[in-house]
């Protein structure tokens, strides 16, 4: 779900203008960059969330909503053009700047001796 302002910025941007009023905040929705930039840490820890199976994917357990939407509160650690990676202990998140929906989450180094 997009915001409200990140909706104004697209009609905006595809009339050839800024979108940017006298009367809302120049900083973006999120630290994260591209279309990711337009949606706010529920948002894209909702996408990771059920893009990694809802807890569950491959057979494997995945990191938990409240998991990963505690990771999106750190600063990215690492990025290439397509994605930036967050971490907190061992849940790495993985935002796709260019399709925040297909962003994903798992535990690292494996799940291995990890217990819920």
């Amino acid at each position: 779900m997009q915001t409200e302002r990140a909706v104004r910025e697209k009609e905006a941007e595809a009339r050839g203008e800024d979108g940017q009023d006298d009367d809302t905040d120049p900083t973006p929705a999120s630290k994260f960059k591209g279309e990711a930039s337009w949606y706010d840490n529920d948002e894209l820890a909702r996408f990771a969330f059920q893009h990694s199976g809802q807890g569950e994917a491959n057979g494997e357990l995945r990191p938990t909503f409240d998991e990963i939407r505690g990771a999106l509160e750190n600063d990215p650690i690492r990025e290439n053009g397509y994605s930036q990676t967050v971490e907190e202990g061992n849940v790495r998140v993985i935002i796709n700047n260019v399709e925040p929906w297909r962003s994903t989450a798992y535990y690292f180094p494996g799940i291995a001796g990890w217990i819920r």
